[in-house]
């Protein structure tokens, strides 16, 4: 037995509390979702109770939706290696999604803007929210919309962590953030298809994967100084993939039969 076998048997080892049971697997996942929910709470607690009265660290607030995109990309990955199925995960799952890529990203787009004009602050912040709400209730419903490894609409982890690359910017142009956040929340609602990390085998499934974890491991470790340049990336690079990735996939999906 190797040592990737020993491991498994050990992880998939049944704990019982209370006439609940559930396997490690399932415990570290039911761990990353809490984890998750309460990084995207500290977010909206920080902005939208304590923002008025002190400054925000940017920096900070963008770090927790990172580690909390991390959380929720590591939940998944655990959750489909468990022998247990707890009722509530799905559920708890994505109530900490809407928590932490809906409401969270929504207060920081409030915080943005609020400073122009509290009606445009409240108007964009209520379409981001209505369409990562949207875009996690069809996920719940329709569990094909990752069907063949590519999601239906842009991902909300990746839509919120673009709010954080706008959040971190010292000053902003009204036009071009509030004509680009719209944008991206569009292409969650929108059927298009967009490709995902759990099936990594063509080039730019690669690159998407490779380059997305530097950047997310760049946004939780790198100084506060490289924030507003790795802000930059980010926006440039997903505004990029919303653009140009439906094509990628639709290529793909077309090449290997399914349309």
């Amino acid at each position: 037995m190797s040592s990737i076998q020993k491991i498994d048997r050990i992880m998939h080892r049944k704990l019982h509390f209370r006439g609940h049971t559930a396997d490690i697997y399932a415990i570290l996942a039911n761990f990353s979702t809490i984890s998750n929910l309460l990084l995207g709470l500290a977010v909206i607690i920080t902005i939208l109770v304590f923002g008025s009265t002190v400054p925000v660290n940017r920096a900070l607030m963008a770090r927790l939706i990172v580690l909390a995109a991390s959380f929720d990309a590591v939940d998944g990955k655990l959750a489909r290696r468990s022998s247990t199925r707890p009722k509530l995960g799905a559920q708890f799952d994505t109530a900490a999604d809407l928590v932490s890529f809906g409401f969270a990203p929504s207060a920081m787009i409030i915080y943005m803007f609020y400073i122009f004009d509290s009606f445009i602050a409240l108007t964009f912040a209520g379409i981001y929210l209505f369409t990562a709400s949207f875009r996690l209730s069809r996920f719940m419903i329709d569990q094909t919309t990752t069907k063949f490894g590519y999601f239906k609409g842009m991902p909300s982890p990746v839509s919120a962590i673009y709010i954080a690359g706008w959040f971190v910017q010292p000053n902003i142009n009204l036009i071009l953030a509030g004509f680009l956040i719209i944008l991206i929340s569009s292409t969650m609602i929108s059927s298009l298809p967009y490709t995902g990390m759990r099936v990594v085998k063509t080039k730019f499934q690669i690159f998407y994967a490779i380059f997305t974890i530097s950047i997310m491991l760049l946004f939780t470790y790198a100084p506060d100084s490289w924030m507003v340049n790795l802000g930059i990336v980010w926006i440039a690079y997903v505004t990029y993939f919303a653009s140009i990735g439906p094509f990628h996939a639709y290529s793909t999906l077309v090449k290997e039969g399914h349309y």
